[in-house]
């Protein structure tokens, strides 16, 4: 792969299951882009095959590329944009270099014009503030087809899945096995998310060199004994097990066995031999397929070198005779310098394995034989360097640092692979240093980590009064998740998916429980930080300290919250949203542009804050907490919020435009009581959305339409603590949301039923049919939501009350004093009926019985809720569909000092039904 001053692109990945949550850290810029490209891959790797939204907004500068979900949810992002005249094969190119996949073609075309496959020539800038669809297929291909054929057991003479015709080639004509394909099999197997290229290309190292050996034709095999019948299918067993192993753990004291595959002086596979610390086979062999290798002499320690340089053999195309016969000459040299320790050899081949694999940092527990590894870095062509972590005032940092630039210069000047750096970490070496490795590795420098030898019991204790949810560390493939405080790594999770509006906190309660115990053993403290859902739960804890928890009351006196979000109200959870805002100094930073949820989530937290306590800061780095430079004014504020903090001052909001938008803002409101109305006629006005369903929606279903008829839509079962959920039947809901903009006076009337309801339309002019309230696909803020969702322009909140002022009028037109009156809106309709009760309440004043507001806008104008209470005691009542994702609808909720609330419905008929049932008894 090119280095960065070759090719300057770095990329940003969306956190979160794919999903992924990763609530553990961050990336500043400037960090080596290897962190983003674990992240990125593990949800790109995981959509190969499947088509994905590429957004591209052209500038002077040149093209910026986004990319995301056909179903919305934002993948990763090229931060630097593209040449001005980059063309399709250039982004290509790009991608395959910045996130470290290999990409065999890339197909692509115009969001509006599917029919019509763009040339690779075609200019990247033609295509400004549109979206294209672009497919990846990766090499993964062949590692996939055969994790498939494992899955069906095709191998397995035993199995009525048995194919003896099975191989890579007869199989090459039949569709490509996409990644979705073998998701449930990797997870079945415990191969962690973020692990899964890793594992692919350790899997698929093996297999596809075995493949080419004739001891993996399974029809040849069923010519021999029982034993070696199976040969390729415990064969394949055993890799799966040993690729899992080498991307989750380190490599021990006690090696498992491992099996790997050798080529002759031709350059073809010969054989396979076991390297072994007792002698002992893989534990999935059978007794009978042991017996056949004991016969045939699989056993080896000698010829460690030839395996080594095996596993490489594609590295040295062209020079592999010359290889071949110094692997073969440094074998017998090792073994002339005395006997080797079939531990050092089989802890060798570990090693070696995971590094001719492109793992960049391998971990160790112990010591490696030192000449064994000398051997291996000569034959293999790499510069080696040994490093030892010592405790003086000299940081692991600086000399590595020193280190590398002398050993880069040497590596160039004798035309060697790269550097190997051997570290030996001290016994008190952190999570910082390997993180330091991990940022400082490339493919052309890789570190071994050889930790100190833990002490006998030690490894592998657990905590016998933990919770069933204890989390150990790396379970969601990143490794860089800390404990919290000595032994406290206690984690929820959100189920079944990301942003649902009734999910689940699993494991909170326990959560809350280790944090108790912690905080009266370890508190009190001056403040807390908190990312993503350590804000939320910090945010939670807080709400409970105020309303009378005595065993978390002064346990913290600030509060710094990144990214963090309320219960929803339909979660189990929400019955614990904050009874009265929390007296407590808080600073919270958030981008509305956030890959991983709506920003109105991250908005809404603050009002549950008391105003005169809490400072606001937007920021523009994605899921991450932003990085305050020195010198802008949010470094400013953020310093100003710290010193009142260290001084402990009574801390002063600063009157900033992001404090002023939410300065009268709070929840919960005192409501009033619901009022009883006696039965009477009552009217229903129904603002419908202007215009109906768009083009836009019809595209948009087209374009999923097109992903299931190809079999692309993939749709995951949460489990907890292994993964998250997808949103369920996105096509569905597109469906169901373009059958929303169809809901008019009719589709109550209908079902009415009742002659003491009246049902009636908002009737617009010609010119507000065609009024379009929402800004450009290149204005709205974030991928998590769509151009419906956002009302942006602070004009249009003016515009839609003097319009709202004509219905009211006409609406009034014959005075009915004994009849309670109530509207109905959907999606932009719910805007405008929204403004229409406004209009009745200021203009005429009439409070109406009761708002109905389905599938709302949840982004207005500022100035429409700039106060609480504009409704008045007006019911407000919120319905949103089963599957719905966006964000909270709080800005309906402080409209309204009377009762409010938030319903799922099924369909339209389902909702139509419980709107006039609420009509008919409120």
């Amino acid at each position: 792969m090119p280095d960065e001053k070759q090719f300057p692109l770095s990329v940003q990945a969306g956190a979160g299951h794919a999903g992924v949550t990763d609530g553990s850290g961050y990336r500043q810029s400037g960090q080596d882009s290897a962190e983003a490209m674990e992240l990125s891959t593990r949800m790109v790797a995981r959509l190969v095959g499947m088509p994905i939204q590429a957004l591209v907004t052209s500038d002077e500068t040149g093209s910026r590329v986004d990319f995301q979900l056909i179903s919305g949810g934002k993948l990763f992002c090229l931060t630097e944009p593209m040449a001005l005249d980059a063309m399709l094969k250039d982004l290509r190119g790009a991608v395959e270099t910045a996130l470290g996949l290999r990409l065999k073609r890339v197909t692509a075309f115009s969001e509006h014009d599917p029919s019509n496959l763009l040339d690779d020539s075609c200019e990247l800038k033609k295509y400004n503030g549109k979206s294209l669809v672009l497919t990846f297929y990766d090499d993964f291909g062949d590692c996939r087809r055969f994790l498939q054929a494992m899955e069906t057991e095709a191998f397995n003479p035993q199995s009525e899945g048995f194919n003896a015709k099975w191989t890579l080639k007869a199989f090459a004509s039949e569709p490509e096995v996409r990644a979705g394909d073998v998701i449930n099999f990797l997870q079945t197997l415990g191969v962690p998310e973020g692990k899964t290229v890793d594992f692919m290309q350790i899997f698929g190292r093996l297999t596809s060199m075995a493949e080419q050996w004739n001891m993996f034709c399974l029809a040849l095999l069923q010519n021999f004994d029982p034993g070696l019948r199976t040969f390729k299918h415990f064969m394949c067993q055993h890799w799966l097990q040993l690729a899992k192993d080498s991307v989750t753990q380190k490599v021990p004291q006690s090696p498992s066995p491992v099996f790997l595959p050798r080529v002759n002086e031709r350059a073809t596979v010969f054989d396979t031999k076991m390297f072994s610390v007792d002698g002992c086979f893989p534990t999935m062999f059978p007794a009978h397929l042991i017996h056949t290798l004991k016969v045939n002499d699989a056993e080896c320690i000698g010829h460690s070198m030839l395996a080594c340089a095996s596993l490489n053999s594609d590295w040295f195309t062209g020079q592999w005779v010359e290889k071949y016969k110094e692997a073969v000459q440094t074998d017998k040299e090792l073994e002339q310098g005395g006997p080797l320790k079939r531990h050092d050899v089989v802890r060798m081949m570990h090693v070696q394995l995971r590094l001719s694999c492109g793992i960049r940092v391998v971990e160790v527990e112990g010591k490696l034989h030192i000449p064994l590894l000398q051997g291996a870095a000569k034959l293999l062509q790499w510069h080696l360097e040994e490093v030892t972590q010592g405790s003086g005032d000299l940081g692991l940092q600086h000399v590595l640092r020193d280190l590398l630039a002398d050993a880069k210069k040497e590596v160039q000047q004798l035309a060697m692979r790269g550097v190997l750096m051997l570290v030996h970490l001290s016994s008190s070496h952190t999570q910082d240093d390997l993180r330091l490795c991990r940022s400082l590795s490339e493919m052309s420098v890789r570190f071994i980590l050889c930790s100190p030898e833990a002490a006998p019991g030690a490894a592998g204790a657990i905590d016998a009064g933990a919770p069933k949810h204890h989390v150990p560390l790396g379970w969601n493939g990143d490794w860089s998740l800390e404990a919290f405080g000595p032994d406290f790594n206690a984690y929820f999770e959100r189920l079944p998916y990301n942003n649902c509006q009734f999910e689940t906190w699993e494991g909170f309660d326990e959560t809350l429980s280790k944090f108790k115990d912690f905080a009266r053993e370890n508190g009190p403290f001056d403040g807390v930080v908190g990312f993503d859902q350590g804000g939320e739960f910090i945010a939670q804890v807080a709400s409970r300290a105020n309303e009378g928890d005595e065993s978390l009351s002064e346990i913290f006196r600030f509060l710094i919250l990144f990214t963090s979000t309320a219960p929803k109200h339909l979660s189990p959870l929400g019955s614990r949203r904050p009874a009265t805002p929390i007296r407590l100094p808080v600073l919270l930073s958030w981008c509305d542009g956030d890959p991983n949820h709506p920003f109105q989530e991250y908005e809404e937290l603050p009002l549950f804050f008391h105003r005169d306590f809490r400072e606001v800061i937007r920021h523009d780095e994605g899921h991450l907490p932003p990085t305050f430079r020195k010198g802008t004014e949010s470094y400013d504020r953020f310093a100003r919020f710290l010193e009142a903090m260290q001084q402990g001052d009574v801390f002063v909001p600063t009157d900033h435009k992001e404090n002023r938008q939410v300065a009268n803002l709070f929840l919960p409101l005192r409501r009033s009581p619901a009022v009883s109305r006696p039965r009477g006629r009552r009217r229903l006005l129904v603002a419908a959305v202007p215009g109906g369903s768009s083009e836009e929606e019809a595209n948009y279903i087209q374009g999923l339409e097109d992903a299931v008829a190809r079999g692309e839509m993939i749709e995951l079962e949460a489990q907890p603590f292994v993964r998250i959920g997808s949103t369920p039947d996105p096509l569905g809901r597109a469906r169901l949301m373009s059958e929303l903009c169809l809901v008019g006076a009719e589709s109550f009337a209908v079902s009415a039923g009742d002659v003491t309801v009246q049902v009636q339309a908002v009737a617009y002019s010609e010119e507000q049919q065609l009024f379009d309230w929402h800004p450009r696909p290149d204005e709205v803020p974030s991928h998590q939501l769509r151009r419906r969702d956002v009302i942006l322009d602070e004009s249009h909140d003016a515009r839609a009350r003097d319009w709202a002022r004509g219905w009211a009028q006409r609406a009034l037109a014959e005075p009915r004093d004994d009849e309670a009156l109530f509207l109905v809106g959907c999606c932009t309709g719910a805007f405008l009926a929204f403004a229409l009760a406004r209009a009745f309440i200021e203009d005429f004043g009439i409070t109406p019985a009761g708002l109905f507001l389905v599938n709302p806008t949840p982004r207005l104008p500022w100035s429409t809720t700039a106060m609480p209470g504009a409704l008045q005691d007006c019911a407000v009542h919120v319905f949103v569909d089963g599957t719905a994702t966006y964000g909270p609808p709080w800005r309906y909720e402080v409209s309204t000092m009377g009762s409010f609330s938030v319903k799922r419905y099924s369909d339209v008929q389902d909702m139509v039904q419980q709107v006039l049932q609420e009509v008919k008894h409120s």
